[in-house]
């Protein structure tokens, strides 16, 4: 439509993201049904918080002390957005020179 790669990589790469990263939602809705647990009403994941340790990290009594998983808070999902959205447009560039490279005839010059 623009014959133009890089306005196609920028808004055809972050239109793929930023229409696809919301068909996730369904998906991880569900982890966000309230529970009832100890005392209190929590969500799936943020019981996921609780149990799940990280000894693998050295803060993990921090983390589990905390028992959340927003870490983010308000900010992760258009974060996340926009960074699939930057690796989109990236992407659709490397394989745009990938295929052309591909597709470029080298030996029929000497014809």
């Amino acid at each position: 439509l623009s014959n133009s790669l890089t306005i196609t990589a920028i808004f055809g790469g972050a239109a793929f993201a930023l229409l696809f990263y919301p068909s996730n939602w369904p998906i991880i809705g569900l982890f966000h049904v309230p529970v009832e647990y100890g005392n209190g009403q929590l969500t799936i994941a943020d019981l996921f918080g609780f149990e799940y340790i990280r000894t693998g990290m050295p803060e993990y009594l921090r983390i589990i002390e905390r028992g959340t998983l927003r870490t983010y808070g308000q900010y992760a999902t258009p974060l996340s957005a926009f960074c699939s959205a930057l690796l989109c447009t990236l992407m659709y560039t490397l394989w745009w020179y990938i295929g052309k490279w591909f597709a470029t005839v080298r030996y029929l010059n000497k014809i």
